[in-house]
């Protein structure tokens, strides 16, 4: 009787799951995001915030890198 409680168990967790990721959209293929750092650079030069500006021109630098 317990091995048909977890049969029926298991059997409902997979359909709940089932239902749950067909209405997921799929991701895009690959990692393509792309980050327009230089209209977020221009935002934190303008708000004064230095820091986050130099932070950004690094990630911009680095993102670049990886790139080429």
């Amino acid at each position: 009787m317990a091995d048909l409680k977890e049969l029926l168990g298991e059997a409902l967790q997979k359909a709940i799951k089932a239902d749950l990721l067909k209405d997921m959209p799929t991701p895009p293929a690959g990692n393509q995001t792309t980050i327009d750092y230089s209209k977020q650079i221009a935002e934190a030069q303008a708000s004064g915030d230095m820091a986050l500006m130099a932070s950004l021109i690094r990630q911009q630098a680095a993102a670049s890198a990886v790139k080429h």
